[in-house]
């Protein structure tokens, strides 16, 4: 596909720039520009609006900037700045993602500053976000304190009306839109940034789906029902409230709970460390839980490889409950097949780094560029442009460890992301999972076709054993998604939940097939992976909820919540 950029040279664009097919049109990457071209010419941005876009002075605003045309001179499009180092503000409320990155509350109010800065700048310039929704905002991925406005040609500027509103932060309480509903906007992704819920979500005995249908949120918000409200309850992996300092916190109670408006306070003030007593969960009728043992800090991951068990805490490692080494932020461990030695692996500067724990061994391999990494079932995978890498770990010399490249997959360079065990990737906006199936040592890659997942932009996504869950959102709300493949994953059975509270998933797949789940709801789902089987177990339980993270140990079930790990099995 070749096209001009008008006063310049052309530009040829193929499917491997495609980077994501949006409601307008598509978007590519080339070098260091984003160009996005239009479906429907009627949707275009007049070009004079352009221009009081370019007015707005902050490098942080990615604004239109060149015009796109065709052989015949037709205004199709626009280039943008393309930043290519980040990733979308909404991975931020998971409380997964924030574990693995190391994200805290004092970073996390570092962004917010800056979101406010900028806001501020581009209301000095007589233009309103309008449409400030989680979506149209980026974060930078080494320290994600740097925040990128993007879609901004849906602004409202001095002499155009804006062209977009997501309902979910939308001032109802607001006749048109302003600075005030932009800072009303403002406030909610800043509330979830911070907490990992929406202000007006959670569960109110007034407010139902079987009453209200869709309406439920829109409702609580031109009622002032939020989560401050006394009747409403939160799930319990909502991230402590008081960990907000002061000064935000009053100024939520303000416009969520009392309908007030006004900017957001000029200074965050200080957040305070929540001291949280432990807490030992006890069996119940239906579970017998027995604690395991306490950590040094939060409990990231936790996973058995060869029978050995690996531990992620926030600031240490564990192997095999001995040996203890301290955790680098996103690292990953890697146990060698023969010699069983720890191998711990870090991305820094776009490059991949290994490391023997504890071993004065020596290292081969050679310097490998790197986007992103993937380890499954002990396997480390590694994303460079559009190349998946397998590598291997040869151990079998009493000194040293070599590290080779095992094998190559084709992926989308721009439009491929990778998630726990699987990688998804937009071909052109058909979405696909590319999954690789790890049987002891012989790895075979699939890429299936899903057009329910059209549309969709997704969120979080994990796969195990034949079983695929993911969250999504589409038509303003979140959903939660599973598929259940059969033995050929050439069919596969598919259910949506719509309208979720929260964004995180939380099951794992047992060795035997049996598939432990805890849901938005706190119910625990208990099925299995056989495809066609429909049974899904639902059992309440007052010790059951989602701030316990399942893991497993072959055929146990475990979980971690805090410092904590504990085995879980039903009770007789």
């Amino acid at each position: 596909m070749i096209y001009f950029i008008r006063g310049k040279d052309k530009i040829t664009l193929s499917d491997k720039d495609f980077i994501f097919q949006g409601g307008e049109g598509k978007i590519y990457g080339k070098g260091k520009t984003v160009y996005k071209i239009y479906d429907d010419l009627r949707n275009l941005i007049p070009e004079a609006k352009i221009n009081e876009l370019k007015l707005i002075n902050s490098n942080n605003v990615i604004k239109p900037e060149d015009i796109i045309i065709d052989n015949n001179g037709t205004y199709i499009g626009f280039t943008m700045q393309w930043i290519k180092n980040s990733i979308p503000l909404v991975k931020l409320f998971t409380n997964d993602f924030r574990n693995r990155n190391g994200i805290t509350i004092d970073s996390t109010l570092e962004l917010i500053e800056a979101i406010k800065e900028i806001i501020i700048i581009i209301h000095k310039f007589n233009c309103i976000i309008v449409d400030g929704n989680e979506f149209n905002y980026m974060v930078d991925d080494k320290n994600f304190v740097v925040p990128y406005f993007i879609d901004v040609n849906s602004y409202k500027t001095p002499s155009f009306p804006p062209t977009a509103i997501m309902p979910s932060i939308r001032d109802y309480h607001s006749k048109d839109f302003n600075e005030i509903s932009d800072w009303f906007s403002f406030g909610i992704v800043s509330f979830q940034l911070l907490t990992g819920i929406h202000p007006y979500k959670g569960k109110h005995p007034s407010y139902a789906v079987k009453s209200m249908g869709d309406k439920v949120l829109e409702n609580r918000m031109k009622d002032n029902i939020s989560v401050f409200n006394k009747q409403v309850s939160v799930p319990p992996s909502t991230r402590d409230f008081n960990l907000i300092p002061q000064n935000y916190l009053n100024w939520f109670f303000d416009i969520f709970e009392k309908g007030l408006r006004m900017p957001p306070p000029m200074k965050a003030g200080i957040s305070v460390t929540s001291v949280v007593g432990t807490r030992i969960v006890q069996s119940s009728n239906a579970f017998e839980i027995k604690h395991i043992r306490n950590y040094d800090s939060d409990i990231i991951e936790y996973r058995v490889v060869y029978g050995i068990e690996i531990i992620k805490t926030r600031n240490k490692i564990y192997v095999d409950n001995k040996l203890v080494y301290d955790n680098i932020i996103g690292s990953d461990v890697i146990i060698t097949p023969n010699r069983m030695i720890p191998i711990i692996i870090t991305l820094t500067d776009n490059f991949i780094n290994f490391m023997p724990l504890n071993e004065k061994k020596l290292i081969i391999y050679s310097k490998i560029e790197c986007q992103d990494k993937l380890v499954i079932d002990n396997v480390l995978f590694i994303k460079n442009e559009g190349i998946l890498t397998e590598f291997e770990f040869m151990d079998k010399d009493s000194d040293r460890i070599i590290v080779a490249v095992k094998s190559v997959w084709n992926i989308m360079p721009n439009s491929s992301f990778l998630f726990q065990g699987l990688i998804y990737q937009s071909v052109m906006g058909k979405p696909y999972l590319f999954i690789p199936l790890v049987d002891g040592k012989k790895i075979s890659c699939l890429n299936i076709y899903i057009p329910e997942l059209e549309g969709y932009r997704i969120i979080e996504a994990k796969y195990e054993n034949k079983i695929c869950m993911i969250i999504a959102h589409k038509k303003h709300y979140y959903s939660k998604i599973l598929l259940k493949f059969d033995e050929t994953y050439k069919k596969y059975d598919i259910k949506i939940k719509g309208d979720i509270d929260q964004t995180f998933l939380n099951f794992v797949v047992l060795d035997n097939g049996i598939v432990i789940s805890i849901n938005d709801e706190d119910y625990m789902e208990i099925f299995i992976n056989k495809f066609g089987n429909d049974r899904i177990d639902l059992i309440k339980d007052p010790n059951i909820n989602s701030s316990m993270k399942l893991c497993k140990e072959g055929i146990v079930t475990k979980f971690f919540r805090k410092n904590q790990i504990y085995s879980i099995k039903k009770g007789n």
